[in-house]
């Protein structure tokens, strides 16, 4: 609810202290595995926390070009690699989303995570 660059902060959805370092994967229950953040910003990128960010495929820009500057990162962003590598997959079943650290020294915890399906159109 409150958007932070406070390391530790409870109130992002993924609080870290060094988003260059960030690599977010989304995994469907089919087994395809999508990067949704990879070092956001580069390896240099020393922002803190991710508050309502939301990755969709129609954002304005990437999320691979945010600043530290940007920090916290909220908005709408393209992810890495475009989630339509998830079409004609079913949205039922255990979605895994995995979250790693590059680098050694750096904290972070991920406190909350939606994932909202769109796209399917029943038949008359």
């Amino acid at each position: 609810t409150a958007c932070s660059t406070a390391v530790g902060a409870t109130t992002v959805g993924l609080d870290h202290s060094w988003v260059g370092d960030v690599v977010l994967k989304l995994t469907s229950p089919g087994g395809t595995t999508v990067t949704l953040i990879d070092q956001a910003g580069g390896a240099l990128n020393s922002g803190n926390n991710f508050c309502q960010t939301v990755l969709d495929d129609s954002g304005a820009s990437s999320i691979q070009t945010v600043t530290s500057a940007d920090a916290p990162f909220t908005g709408t962003f393209r992810p890495a690699n475009p989630l339509s590598g998830f079409s004609g997959e079913t949205g039922d079943g255990t979605w895994v989303v995995n979250v790693s650290d590059n680098a050694s020294f750096d904290t972070g915890s991920l406190r909350a995570f939606t994932l909202e399906l769109a796209g399917f159109t029943c038949a008359p």
